[in-house]
C-alpha cells in the first residue's frame, strides 16, 4: 500500500515505514508504553523512539490529559522574563541565556537615597546616593558620606564621634604652614612659622594659634584681610599679623566670607602687629 511516499507492509514483518521514519517491531523501542510518551524521530536506528517531557530543573510540570500535553511552571507561578527599574533602561531583561546582571553603585546625591537603575539592556544598578548639604532634616536626602579625619573619629560600628568638640589640632614645626578653618596650630619652629589664610572663607570660620616655640606670621592671600581691634591690616598678602613674643596666641573669625575674606581677632595673648 503507497500513499504520497508513505508504505506499509502487513503480516509476519510488522513494520511501517516513511521516507523518513521507520517502525520496527523487533527493535520495540517505537512502542508506546507509558501515557505521556511520545515518539521522537532519531537519525540512528530505530528511527521512532519513544520519550518524555522532562523539567531537568524541576521548574516545569508536565500534565497529559487526552490528547493534550500541558506544560506549566511548578506551583502555577509565572516565570520572570524582564525586570522593571525605577529608573534608567526599563524593563532589563535577561541576555539569551537567561542572566542579568545586577551591579552596586554609589551616585550623586538626589532625592532617592537607594534606588534600581537600568543601565543597560541587561544590567541593572543598586545605587545609594551621597549625602549633601542641607538647611534643613529630609529623609529623601539621606546618603553615603565619609568625614574628615582631623575632626571626627568612626568606630567599627559606623558611630561617629567629634574629636576636641570639632577643633582638630597641629603640630605646626615646618617654615610654612596652611591654615584650614575649625583648626588650631601649635607655633613649634624656633625659627618661626609663617601661616596662610585659607583661599576663601565661610561666615564663622575659626582658626586658632597658640605659640610654643618661635615666632608666628599670619599672612593673608590676595584681597583678603586681618583684623585686630581697631586696627586693620592692609588688603592682601602685604597685611600681615606677627607675634612679637613666643607665647602669643590669636583666635580669628571670619566675618566676610568668599575669596575676599575678612577674619577679626576674637581673642589675643601678648602684642600681635599689623602691616598696615
Amino acid at each position: 500500500m503507497s500513499n504520497g511516499g508513505f508504505s506499509s507492509i502487513t503480516g509476519d514483518e510488522k513494520i511501517v515505514s516513511a521516507d523518513n521514519a521507520s517502525f520496527d517491531g523487533t527493535e520495540r523501542d517505537g512502542k508506546l508504553t507509558t501515557n505521556g510518551q511520545l515518539w521522537v524521530g532519531s537519525t540512528a536506528s530505530p528511527h521512532v523512539k519513544k520519550g518524555s517531557i522532562t523539567s531537568p530543573l524541576g521548574t516545569l510540570t508536565v500534565g497529559y490529559s487526552s490528547p493534550n500535553i500541558t506544560l506549566d511552571l511548578s506551583g502555577g507561578s509565572v516565570g520572570v522574563d524582564s525586570i522593571a527599574v525605577q529608573t534608567g533602561t526599563s524593563p532589563v531583561l535577561p541576555t539569551a541565556a537567561g542572566l542579568v546582571t545586577i551591579n552596586g553603585a554609589v551616585v550623586a546625591a538626589g532625592t532617592n537615597p537607594v534606588r534600581s537603575d537600568g543601565t543597560g539592556v541587561n544590567t541593572l544598578a543598586i545605587e545609594v546616593q551621597t549625602s549633601q548639604a542641607l538647611a534643613a532634616t529630609d529623609a529623601t536626602k539621606i546618603g553615603l558620606s565619609n568625614f574628615n579625619s582631623s575632626h571626627f573619629s568612626v568606630d567599627a560600628n559606623g558611630f561617629v564621634s567629634s574629636i576636641s568638640g570639632g577643633f582638630a589640632w597641629t603640630d605646626a614645626t615646618g617654615a610654612t604652614q596652611a591654615l584650614v578653618a575649625q583648626n588650631g596650630y601649635i607655633t613649634d619652629r624656633g625659627g618661626g612659622v609663617t601661616y596662610t589664610l585659607p583661599a576663601s572663607g565661610t561666615l564663622g570660620d575659626t582658626i586658632k594659634i597658640v605659640g610654643k616655640l618661635g615666632i608666628a606670621t599670619i599672612t593673608p592671600n590676595a584681597n583678603q584681610q586681618i583684623l585686630i581691634g581697631s586696627s586693620s591690616g592692609a588688603v592682601g598678602v602685604t597685611g600681615t599679623a606677627v607675634a612679637n613674643n613666643v607665647g602669643d596666641c590669636i583666635e580669628l573669625i571670619c566675618i566676610t566670607s568668599g575669596a575676599s575674606c575678612v577674619f577679626r581677632a576674637d581673642s589675643v595673648v601678648g602684642t600681635w602687629t599689623l602691616t598696615t
